[in-house]
């Protein structure tokens, strides 16, 4: 038992030596959580060697007791720094949701305005709606109704290239089998 106590107390001491000069984390209290964890669970360890034969009963009782209010005290202290630092991202949250919020509040009154100035300087803009068509006037009578006839033109068709492919044999291509194709467009 000691053995495993005296390796937790100098594991504590290295960490409580690195907490102190490197200071790995950006916020301030969690880097004191740290430090004050490291030197609880230290004591907590002195507290454990003090339970040996050297010691009388009632002394062990004393030590017990006072094992549980440390225990409590380091539970309790790195609950109210979660509590605490939850509550703080969570405000940050927040905040950061609002002013998005207003981020886009202020982006479309800054929109109407330049609008209603637009508006004010050039006259009333045309919109991007498509126009509608003039209404048609409905006459009954199927005589004022002229239909105007369709007329399909054809385009003529550009004359397509006659392609001559002429194979002439020559004496000395026809000796050695080879053929000389002349090609005219």
């Amino acid at each position: 038992m000691y053995y495993g106590v005296f390796i937790v107390m100098l594991s504590c001491l290295a960490m409580l030596a690195f907490a102190c000069t490197e200071h790995q984390w950006k916020d301030r209290i969690i880097n004191y959580q740290h430090i004050f964890d490291e030197c609880t669970i230290y004591i907590i360890c002195l507290i454990l060697l003090c339970y040996s034969s050297f010691v009388t009963s009632e002394m062990r009782w004393l030590l017990g007791w006072v094992l549980i209010g440390i225990c409590f005290v380091y539970v309790i202290f790195n609950t109210i720094v979660i509590i605490y630092y939850a509550l703080c991202l969570m405000w940050l949250f927040i905040k950061r949701i609002f002013i998005q919020c207003r981020k886009r509040r202020l982006q479309r009154e800054a929109i109407a305005i330049i609008d209603k100035l637009n508006k004010e300087r050039l006259g009333i803009r045309p919109t991007k709606e498509t126009p509608k068509p003039p209404p048609v006037e409905k006459e009954d009578s199927p005589e004022s109704v002229k239909e105007e006839p369709i007329v399909v033109v054809e385009e003529p068709s550009p004359p397509k290239p006659e392609s001559v492919i002429e194979v002439e044999e020559d004496e000395e291509a026809s000796s050695s089998s080879f053929l000389c194709f002349e090609f005219r467009i």
